[in-house]
């Protein structure tokens, strides 16, 4: 008598297909944790004294990271004044470009300092 959805007795006794042997052996070569030694490295508890020296490395990391911090948040206000005495005096603008296609008197400076003096022509 047959069963339903059962595969003939000849089919299984010769196993998977030659296609399905090559792609499993392709698939175990391609494995990353195929040595026990390996995944067994990614599965144990780690000891004490790593965890002593991972509690330790966070802990510095943390206040490291709060001192600056705080040194970021720390606004400072600094006011300086510094008093020009040289107003009246002449503005000493020094500068050496060439214009070959030029001539001398074609070329003049105009500037205004700091102050708001206009000083055309400057030679």
């Amino acid at each position: 008598m047959r069963r339903r959805g059962a595969a003939p007795e000849d089919a299984a006794a010769s196993g998977p297909s030659p296609i399905k042997r090559q792609l499993s052996s392709t698939l175990k070569a391609l494995d990353v944790y195929s040595n026990s030694k390996i995944a067994a490295e990614f599965t144990t508890a780690p000891s004490a004294a790593s965890s002593r020296l991972a509690r330790y490395s966070y802990g510095v990391m943390l206040a490291l990271f709060l001192c600056e911090l705080r040194v970021f948040a720390r606004s400072e206000e600094r006011d300086h004044v510094v008093v020009d005495r040289s107003l009246g005096e002449r503005l000493r603008i020094r500068l050496d470009v060439t214009f070959p296609a030029l001539t001398c008197a074609e070329v003049h400076l105009d500037a205004m300092d700091v102050a708001g003096d206009y000083h055309p022509y400057m030679e």
